[in-house]
């Protein structure tokens, strides 16, 4: 992301809900497609973060993980 862009979007997300109804309510249309676009990217960018950062299952349940390395274990 630009760091244009990077500035923009924190503007975004800095503001409470009351504050980003009005700048909605006074922006023009392309203002607000170019903000969701922001919003879409930045939603990407934390969901590839989230893939590199997480490195086992969604319910956090390692129960097949451990019975391979317990047998692998055992035959040491």
């Amino acid at each position: 992301m630009k760091k244009r862009d990077r500035k923009n979007l924190q503007f975004l997300l800095s503001l409470d809900q009351q504050a980003l109804l009005m700048w909605y309510l006074q922006s023009s249309v392309e203002e607000c497609e170019y903000a969701g676009e922001l919003l879409k990217n930045y939603s990407q960018e934390l969901d590839k973060a989230h893939i590199l950062v997480y490195d086992g299952p969604e319910d956090g349940d390692f129960a097949q993980a451990n019975e391979v390395i317990n047998s692998i274990k055992s035959k040491l």
